[in-house]
């Protein structure tokens, strides 16, 4: 007698899909809305279901369809038991009906729904169509659905879903109930990861679950994805059981560690060419990931510029051992200079995604923003063109000068400037002893008060 097949492995992401309002994370506005409406008997006759991938939209479709076809109900907690239930569980209710707009686009595919929806329910109490993807519709097919969206028979609720609002008409949009699920915060996500690990019997530490939903970005469905391959790496180490280690990740998804990331963009800072040319030599070395070792370097700077203005509150959804490393570099670093590199890297961040090679144009990017690093911030550069170098930024502590920057005041005190103003350009164009015009006196005089500033200077 042939054995019996195994059961198929189901992915974490089907597994754990909610079934009920409660079990729906990170959307509480819209489940409180809901439940309210389901209590009042206000359910309207068309809902859209809008947001990110990954966050629930299809999920609240089917939970809506259970709470009002349910035997027990319209309820918010269905009881999971009855016929209408277990028919919606197992996909075989003949009166919710679900329809993928990004395969069945046409004006067609819209009269068959037309046609189909003056029909009474079989089973259930409501005949529920849900469309996903909606926005994938030509526009025919939008023109078609508009009388009947507007105004369908009384036993019928549309559930429409898409990632892209801004691509339906609005005679589309106005004419249902319109829901915004939003991203789910790394916190939230975090949690949840760890309570879906714990119930795989797999050890999930809160590092490594923060770092799995930070990769996700608020997808609840690329979460559990990254988690199921995870595990996947754990039992394979540990022999059907183990500990899924933030170096796992790492080494998953191409990234690197709080660590690296601090070093790297503390040398940058501070414009120590070696210390960055070495650790972006060693990343590459490791595999890294060039947009995620860009992506994660901007995360940090985000972090210390939240540290830098509040450094007694911690950053919603900010991982805290990235927030600990960020403390530590706003006590290091003044605004303007966070901001101006903030301001390289994501100019980098679309020249990358051009570039033939991501990682030379990583390299490109790091070594403009630690040459741009030894330039002086825009107060300075104001404060020195109006002849003050005493005091350079009032606001913001600046790292230590070079020993031969001390001279700069002696050779140029506050009370005379070396700069030439407008009048005096205007009187005195050109420089008699030495024929060059002010404006490159001027911009010499300028670096000589920063000779951190190591910059070349060409006649004007």
């Amino acid at each position: 007698m042939a054995d019996k097949p195994a059961t198929p492995y189901i992915v974490l992401a089907r597994r754990y899909r909610p079934h009920v309002l409660d079990d729906l994370i990170g959307q509480e506005g819209t489940t409180r809305t809901l439940r309210q409406a389901i209590a009042q008997d206000r359910l309207a006759h068309a809902y859209l279901f809008c947001g990110v991938r990954g966050v629930g939209k299809t999920s609240l479709a089917r939970i809506l369809a259970r709470a009002v076809n349910c035997e027990s109900g319209p309820t918010a907690t269905p009881c999971m038991t009855c016929d209408q239930c277990q028919a919606l569980d197992k996909s075989r209710h003949m009166d919710v009906i679900e329809c993928d707009a990004a395969s069945r686009t046409g004006i067609d595919d819209v009269r068959e729904i037309i046609e189909a929806a003056h029909y009474a329910p079989v089973m259930g109490r409501k005949k529920i169509y849900i469309i996903d993807e909606v926005h994938m519709m030509s526009t025919k097919a939008f023109n078609a659905l508009l009388k009947t969206l507007e105004e369908p028979p009384p036993h019928v609720i549309f559930i429409l879903a898409t990632t892209e609002m801004r691509r339906l008409p609005l005679t589309i949009v106005s004419r249902c109930q319109r829901y915004h699920l939003r991203p789910v915060g790394q916190e939230t996500l975090g949690k949840h990861l760890m309570t879906i690990a714990e119930k795989e019997h797999i050890t999930l530490g809160q590092e490594t679950a923060f770092l799995l939903a930070r990769v996700a970005g608020g997808s609840i469905r690329d979460g559990l994805s990254l988690l199921d391959q995870a595990i996947a790496l754990a039992c394979a180490k540990a022999k059907d059981t183990g500990t899924i280690t933030p170096e796992d990740v790492m080494g998953m998804i191409g990234s690197q560690s709080n660590r690296h990331t601090a070093d790297l963009i503390t040398a940058v800072m501070k414009g120590d060419q070696q210390t960055v040319s070495q650790s972006l030599r060693t990343l590459h070395d490791a595999g890294a990931d060039p947009k995620i070792v860009l992506e994660d370097a901007l995360a940090l700077i985000h972090a210390s510029m939240h540290a830098r203005i509040d450094p007694k509150t911690t950053a919603a959804d900010i991982d805290p051992a990235l927030w600990d490393y960020a403390q530590k570099l706003a006590l290091e670093i003044s605004v303007p200079e966070l901001a101006r590199t903030w301001q390289t890297l994501m100019k980098g961040v679309e020249e990358m995604t051009i570039a033939p090679r991501s990682d030379a144009a990583l390299d490109m990017i790091m070594i403009r923003a630690t040459y741009m690093s030894h330039l002086p911030t825009p107060e300075q550069a104001v404060k020195a063109l109006a002849g003050d170098t005493s005091d350079r930024t009032a606001s913001d502590p600046v790292r230590d000068e070079p020993a031969d920057s001390q001279t700069t005041t002696a050779e140029h005190p506050p009370s005379s400037s070396p700069l030439q103003t407008n009048n005096e350009i205007e009187n005195n164009p050109v420089s008699s002893e030495s024929g060059e015009d002010v404006y490159t006196e001027n911009v010499k005089s300028l670096l000589d008060m920063f000779p951190q500033a190591k910059v070349t200077t060409t006649k004007l």
